[in-house]
C-alpha cells in the first residue's frame, strides 16, 4: 500500500480489517504478506528463503504464494501522474 499523500496509516489498517472481517464472513481463506522494501532487497537472497521456509515445513501452497512476490517481479514506480517504464525487481 504504501504511504501516500492525504492518507494516514489508519486508512490502511481499515482496509486489512475490512478484507480480514469479510474473508471470515465468507469461510474464504486469506494469506497475507507484508514486505518491508526498504530492508528486504540487498538482504535476502530469495532461493536461500525459500529453501529454509521448505526446511521448516511451510506448506507448499505458502511457499508458492511467496516466491510469486520474490521471483520474476516487475516494477513501476509513479511519480506525480506519470509511472516509469517497467523494470525486473531483483
Amino acid at each position: 500500500m504504501g504511504f501516500r499523500p492525504n492518507r494516514s496509516a489508519i486508512d490502511n489498517i481499515f482496509i486489512v480489517r475490512q478484507t480480514v472481517e469479510k474473508s471470515h464472513e465468507h469461510y474464504i481463506d486469506l494469506y497475507n504478506t507484508s514486505v518491508d522494501y526498504t530492508r528486504a532487497f540487498d538482504s535476502v537472497h530469495s532461493n536461500k528463503l525459500i529453501e529454509c521456509l521448505k526446511e521448516f515445513d511451510v506448506s507448499d501452497k505458502i511457499i508458492r504464494l511467496i516466491a510469486l512476490t520474490l521471483i520474476h517481479t516487475t516494477a513501476r514506480v509513479k511519480v506525480n501522474r506519470d509511472f516509469t517504464e517497467e523494470f525486473i525487481v531483483k
